[in-house]
């Protein structure tokens, strides 16, 4: 029988660098070749939808190197001045990147329904050539598709937790689905000029542009109202809750201890979790900590960054919080 090798954490963290060090610069290089593209194919084909794609992707490219950079300073471990880790700056980065975000689907928004109302009102716009944008669109899609196929390579190679990896996967996807949505609508857009349909050929860019930043401005909206949440202390969603507590309670009752309440909250891919605990035998303090080591244990192959603070604590009458006397943590 073989000998399992032993685990050498350092050689995993290593490892986890130059994969993830290899995925940023791919997703850096293609969303820098998709947003000189777009900018040159919005000027050609004198299409502002495609300058909006073009403009979304160098945003891309700037957040992928803000992102490099949390992704290193989140693995650094605790200190006196992030008692907790620098879990946080996931959050944080989720949250400003999908707020830049919403202030260009704003921008775009207010600037093309502007665009459509002076055409109702009788101004003439010239309209944008058509044949340029399928091709670029399919590229596009391509380079997409590429990229977040990358991001699913490392994500999946880094212990499917990295909260940063699954943001850009899911930003690749979008991308790609807008690109795919311009291309198509331009494809169908000279096929109005013989029916009734023909006058809006001048604007349909503007009319794409306004029916992509609707479809896709409720991603935005959701990530950042998730990092809210939780950067204001929220408590972690039910997924998140019911199996720690399941696996803390199984821990717990063959140590003779109840769990009576608990509060549990998420930044990032960290989770911490206090439980209020009442042991009905005799307890030690080792002995609690032997059943939070034993919790945290338990959870890592679910939560790879987790911790347990068990506080003990009277049961309290039915609604209302119990009265913690200490903790072990």
């Amino acid at each position: 029988m073989g000998v399992r090798a032993a685990r050498d954490p350092a050689a995993e963290a290593r490892a986890t660098a130059a994969v993830l060090r290899w995925d940023f610069r791919i997703a850096f290089l293609i969303n820098v070749v998709m947003a000189v593209a777009g900018v040159l194919v919005s000027w050609l084909s004198r299409s502002d939808a495609l300058a909006l794609d073009g403009v979304v992707s160098a945003l891309n490219a700037a957040t992928i190197l803000v992102g490099q950079r949390v992704d290193t300073l989140v693995r650094r471990p605790s200190n006196s001045r992030f008692p907790l880790g620098y879990w946080g700056l996931e959050t944080l980065y989720a949250g400003g990147r999908s707020l830049i975000l919403l202030g260009i689907i704003v921008f775009a928004l207010i600037t093309h329904v502007g665009r459509l109302l002076s055409f109702a009102g009788g101004v003439r716009f010239e309209p944008p050539v058509f044949g340029l944008v399928p091709p670029y669109s399919l590229a596009m899609v391509l380079l997409c598709l590429t990229m977040a196929a990358c991001h699913h390579r490392a994500w999946t190679r880094t212990g499917s937790s990295n909260a940063i990896l699954k943001v850009e996967r899911l930003s690749a996807v979008v991308d790609g689905a807008i690109s795919a949505g311009v291309g198509l609508a331009f494809l169908v857009a000279p096929l109005l000029e013989s029916t009734p349909l023909s006058p809006l050929v001048p604007v349909t860019d503007s009319l794409v542009v306004v029916l992509l930043c609707l479809l896709i401005i409720r991603d935005p909206l959701a990530t950042l109202r998730r990092a809210v949440w939780e950067l204001s202390g929220g408590a972690a969603d039910p997924g998140t809750r019911a199996p720690l507590l399941r696996e803390a309670a199984a821990v717990l009752a063959g140590r003779g201890i109840v769990l009576v309440d608990h509060a549990i909250f998420r930044i990032g891919r960290a989770i911490q979790a206090i439980l209020y605990v009442h042991p009905e035998c005799e307890v030690v303090p080792a002995d609690l900590e032997a059943c939070r080591a034993a919790i945290e244990q338990r959870l890592r192959s679910r939560y790879p960054v987790v911790t347990i603070v068990l506080s003990i604590a009277q049961p309290g009458p039915a609604g209302e919080p119990p009265s913690g006397v200490s903790g072990v943590g």
